[in-house]
């Protein structure tokens, strides 16, 4: 039984871990509060899924600017200002977000404004959050970390959209975006706490030249390509939740606490994925683990499109977190396993790219087709999909189906 939970010692061994985890914990349920309190306001103005999905369009080019840029100077600066100077730039931004959204109609263009600056700080802070890992923990303890901050990461998406629904039914948006705010302002002060995180081994290249090197590493490596692509399939056209407030409010008629559910539910399922992660760390094929788990989340989509229960759709939910919480531990435990330590700020520049922008491009996916097709219909597609890009990864990139722990990138 103890092989099944996740191991907590690093959590007891680091205190910088601890640090780090308590600042990205409680900003991490601001993420969430904020992701369903943006939607919702922008549906409740509009009635528009296909505006929902563009807020995450607009979100998405900064984001890629900002990590790919970005990676270069995790690669050659301490980590820790860098960590203090993105959530302070967040709870600047929360602030001015929360006053925007205080009147009965407030302007929609500030939503997409600071939506976009948002997302370009979290560009360098959550790769900077990655690098630093493997200063903070012994080198046998890395996975285990990687699933501590797995587990953390679906307490918000459990709690934070729960705590959403709650505020905004029983307050306001505006009282949502506020707590927000304040919960950056907490992963600042728990950063300031840290020791300087300079890089092990600093990147002698700059610019561009830096930026192509690790896209280079990449190409040349089929378990890196198959890391990155398998989850934009899964998150492209897998991930439905810019057709949620459309769910919640028109189809399971259930409103702002249907919405807060659907979002909870895929956190929960991840959530008791990431509690009872002991056997992933021990799985031995993670290339095919890593294909079965997003062949398990596409099929639970497509059944979720195609029923009517708000139960049974919850339910469904959760089985595709808890998959995707098994593909997420096993991409991010062979990333840290094959990344040189010179390039890590830039393929976790590369890796947040794509484990962020995905479910943007994703929501930008679902809310066209759902204007196209119809809400359910837009959901079936996808899961579709996503099985075909899965099984096609599977047959291309051999090398990183049959991956297993301790190899070395060829």
């Amino acid at each position: 039984m103890a092989n099944l939970f996740v191991d907590l010692s690093p959590l007891r061994d680091s205190k910088n871990f601890r640090l780090l985890f308590i600042g990205q914990l409680i900003s991490g349920l601001g993420d969430q509060i904020t992701i369903v309190a943006i939607s919702y306001e922008i549906y409740r103005l509009t009635h528009s899924s296909l505006l929902v999905g563009l807020v995450s369009l607009v979100q998405l080019i900064p984001l890629l600017l900002a990590s790919l840029g970005g990676g270069p100077i995790i690669d050659r600066t301490d980590r820790r200002r860098l960590l203090i100077w993105g959530f302070g730039a967040s709870t600047l931004a929360g602030v001015v977000l929360y006053l925007d959204v205080i009147p009965s109609h407030p302007s929609i263009w500030p939503i997409f404004a600071l939506s976009a600056f948002s997302a370009g700080v979290s560009g360098i802070v959550k790769p900077a959050q990655s690098a630093v890992i493997p200063q903070m923990v012994a080198r046998d303890k890395v996975t285990a970390a990687i699933a501590i901050r797995q587990m953390m990461f679906q307490i918000g998406l459990v709690v934070g959209p729960a705590v959403a629904g709650i505020l905004i039914a029983h307050f306001a948006v505006a009282t949502a975006l506020g707590i927000d705010a304040l919960t950056y302002l907490v992963g600042a002060i728990a950063c300031f706490f840290l020791p300087p995180l300079h890089p092990v081994e600093k990147s002698k290249s700059r610019g561009l030249k830096s930026i192509k090197e690790g896209f280079s590493e990449v190409a040349s490596s089929q378990i890196l390509k198959g890391i990155f692509l398998i989850d934009l399939v899964a998150m492209v056209f897998g991930m439905p939740r810019a057709l949620f407030p459309a769910l919640a409010l028109t189809h399971f008629h259930d409103g702002a606490s249907g919405l807060g559910y659907l979002y909870s539910a895929l956190g929960v399922g991840a959530s008791i994925g990431a509690v009872t992660s002991g056997w992933v760390t021990n799985i031995k094929r993670q290339g095919l683990g890593i294909i079965l788990s997003v062949l398990s989340w596409g099929t639970a989509i497509i059944v979720f499109g195609a029923i009517n229960s708000i139960s049974l759709a919850l339910l469904l939910l959760a089985v595709a977190g808890y998959v995707d919480l098994v593909s997420s531990v096993l991409r991010n435990a062979i990333l840290q396993r094959i990344a040189p330590p010179e390039m890590r700020g830039r393929l976790f520049s590369i890796q947040i790219s794509v484990v962020t922008g995905g479910p943007r491009l994703g929501d930008l996916e679902s809310g066209g087709a759902s204007a196209l097709l119809g809400t359910t219909l837009a959901v079936i597609t996808g899961g579709v999909a996503c099985v075909a890009g899965s099984l096609a990864i599977w047959k291309l990139l051999p090398k990183f189906s049959r991956y297993s722990a301790g190899e070395k990138a060829p």
